[in-house]
């Protein structure tokens, strides 16, 4: 027997300061998913998670979408613009950076996440940025890789203590 994912229909609109604080459930729901073992710490995120979008929203530094269907939010993106120092090589181009792309899970498989980030890169195709970054999970990697996102190995992290 064959197997035939659901198919829906589902809008996407781009979030709002009202929806401060779906915002904050779906990014929880994110971070709690890729580490479940920070639960302990999901009310002090939930906190920071909730000022900087109040803070960074509204000016248009930080964008949210969300795809909803039949009144639901079933997932959710992000999106925030930089710049780096100019190189030999690099002159300091405007950069979009994707993140919190997140599906509820029992909405995968349905185009969700794809319709998503397709609204992202078109908004980014509005400015003035020449590249889109993302850190790509697992179960994300596939859907980049097909609208054309290729892996790089040259990012690394030092941890500083507070």
């Amino acid at each position: 027997m064959s197997w035939t994912p659901e198919v829906i229909v589902f809008t996407i609109r781009r979030a709002t300061i009202d929806d401060l604080e779906e915002i904050v459930r779906l990014r929880i729901a994110f971070l709690t998913e890729m580490e479940s073992d920070a639960c302990e710490t999901a009310a002090v995120a939930a906190a920071a998670i909730r000022e900087y979008t109040k803070e960074k929203l509204p000016t248009g530094e930080f964008l949210i979408w969300f795809a909803e269907h039949d009144g639901t939010i079933i997932g959710t993106s992000g999106l925030v613009y930089y710049r780096r120092p100019p190189t030999l090589h690099y002159h300091g181009d405007l950069h979009g950076y994707i993140m919190n792309m997140y599906t509820l899970p029992e909405r995968r498989g349905q185009g969700v996440a794809s319709a998503l980030l397709q609204t992202a890169i078109d908004h980014v195709k509005t400015t003035s940025a020449k590249r889109i970054v993302l850190h790509a999970t697992e179960m994300g990697r596939p859907i980049y890789t097909r609208f054309g996102f290729t892996a790089t190995d040259t990012e690394m992290m030092l941890k500083l203590d507070p």
